[in-house]
């Protein structure tokens, strides 16, 4: 039985159509991501499984069981979830034991002080729990939410954007704390998020969205290696997506012909090719492009070259003497080919 259940979902305010006929299952003790650019439809699907938003049309259940239908409603603090929004929600005036501590005093649980030090134990606040929120760090007070989410046993997190607001050390911190509790507690687990980097490292599956519909929904690597569409590529991994046509098996953009690596699948006419930045090969043959930019990036390096009106990058070890605005030959390794 699948943990969420969403079949044909639609969302719209307004004028605008938010969510459009979506159809997605979570199954148990997965984490799955919901990945795309702001204004995509993520956060709202993830309100519309928490009950704080309505769907227009469509069905949601949570273990099997009916929570929306658009006559049956179950309300929010009734669908066992926990939540974990992007601004932390941590009361200022409570301390960091009183914060946690407050789901289980609403449903008057026995045993709080117990269940509060082990959530508080899960994410390495016991030491901290008589502080209050504003002695804390930023990654602190997201701590605070997690234990203050999980500390009823939800049966799903969902877990709105919550490393958005950190620095890049933090959020990497806190990416590892998620992985750890996911794996000691083994809870199902819906992810937002805008940060390819982030979908990829955490989830079992990527569903990513555009525009209110999902695009593709597949492992992390299959998302990455075999993206089903255009935006996917460009959206996860930054790949170069490039407009042009296939011509007696070149690749033509630009005014430049490309040769195609040996068993791709080609198909003459106009097409969308998708290729990594690491399958951008500089040296040896094909057309010769400007360098525009060389930028230092610790482990690799990015080239950008000029391609008439676009720019295409490259990524892979150094390159002695080649600077901006030299010539340097560029051939592809490995290609995706999506007709128009």
């Amino acid at each position: 039985m699948a943990a969420v259940e969403l079949h044909e979902i639609e969302k719209s305010f307004g004028s605008t159509a938010v969510v459009k006929r979506l159809s997605l299952e979570v199954k148990e003790h997965e984490l799955l991501a919901l990945l795309g650019p702001s204004g995509c439809g993520k956060t709202t699907t993830l309100r519309m499984i928490a009950g704080l938003e309505r769907p227009d049309r469509g069905v949601i259940r949570l273990a099997g069981r009916l929570v929306d239908d658009g006559k049956e409603f179950v309300q929010p603090e009734q669908r066992g979830l926990g939540m974990v929004f992007q601004s932390y929600a941590v009361w200022p005036h409570k301390s960091v034991f009183e914060n946690v501590a407050y789901p289980l005093q609403l449903r008057r649980e026995q045993n709080v002080e117990a269940k509060v030090m082990e959530a508080l134990g899960w994410v390495r606040l016991s030491a901290l729990a008589q502080r209050r929120p504003h002695e804390l760090s930023g990654g602190q007070l997201q701590r605070v939410a997690l234990a203050r989410a999980l500390v009823g046993r939800p049966k799903v997190l969902l877990l709105d954007e919550p490393l958005s607001n950190l620095d890049v050390a933090l959020r990497e911190e806190l990416r590892g704390e998620i992985a750890s509790l996911r794996a000691t507690l083994g809870t199902t687990m819906v992810l937002v998020t805008h940060d390819q980097g982030e979908a990829l490292a955490l989830a079992d599956r990527v569903a990513v969205m555009n525009k209110g519909v999902i695009e593709q929904l597949a492992e992390p690597d299959v998302v990455y290696r075999e993206p089903g569409t255009p935006f996917v590529a460009g959206f996860v991994g930054g790949a170069n997506v490039l407009e042009g046509v296939v011509q007696d098996g070149r690749f033509i953009v630009e005014g430049q012909s490309f040769e195609l690596p040996p068993r791709t699948a080609v198909t003459p006419g106009p097409v969308t090719v998708v290729v990594r930045t690491e399958d951008v090969a500089v040296g040896g043959t094909g057309p010769a492009l400007t360098l525009q930019a060389k930028l230092f990036l610790g482990s690799t390096t990015e080239y950008r070259f000029a391609l008439g009106q676009q720019v295409l990058r490259s990524t892979g070890p150094a390159i002695d003497g080649l600077k901006p605005a030299q010539a340097a030959a560029v051939s592809f390794r490995a290609v995706r080919l999506f007709a128009r």
